[in-house]
């Protein structure tokens, strides 16, 4: 936290900052927090931070609030559907990025495609989308015909990335 005193040279500046975590009741004096999470996800969810000023006439400044949003789990991907195309076609690939709450609300999901010896044989630009609901990427399919496997990738917006791929078949006539 960084304070000024707009009256300084009369009230003789600041004396302190105070910030207060979750409860609003206990103020601590600093001009920093740190707002700790578990691995385990039970404090995942929103934090409100607290914050004042006083200055040496003993004004007390009205609190300021922030939120910190702490989110520790990964999200989780589906390939929904079993997926038949023909070559020299756009293509839909059907998928969901499941993220569990509190959530940022997006993530960054990709696809890769593999043939059936696990080789990459595509990989589709990263996108943004919207956690929590159904989501198609296209691609123009220019895979021999045989049978294949696409895998969706997620990374959330807090940066926890996926901890396995959603898989299905991609069928190429």
């Amino acid at each position: 936290f960084a304070a000024t005193d707009a009256t300084s040279g009369m009230t003789g500046g600041l004396a302190a900052t105070q910030y207060s975590t979750d409860d609003g009741v206990t103020w601590a004096t600093g001009t920093s927090v740190t707002v700790k999470g578990d691995l385990q996800g039970g404090t995942d969810g929103e934090h409100p931070i607290l914050y004042r000023s006083i200055d040496a006439a003993g004004n007390v400044e009205a609190p300021q609030a922030i939120n910190v949003k702490i989110d520790t789990r990964a999200p989780s991907t589906v390939a929904s559907a079993v997926v038949t195309a023909t070559r020299g076609t756009t293509v839909s690939l059907p998928y969901r990025v499941n993220d569990p709450l509190p959530t940022c609300g997006t993530a960054t999901a990709w696809i890769v495609i593999r043939d059936e010896n696990d080789r990459v044989m595509a990989t589709l630009p990263k996108v943004v989308v919207a956690v929590n609901q159904p989501q198609t990427q296209t691609y123009l399919c220019t895979l021999k015909p045989g049978n294949y496997r696409y895998w969706v990738k997620a990374v959330d917006a807090a940066g926890n990335q996926e901890l396995s791929s959603g898989g299905n078949k991609l069928i190429v006539k």
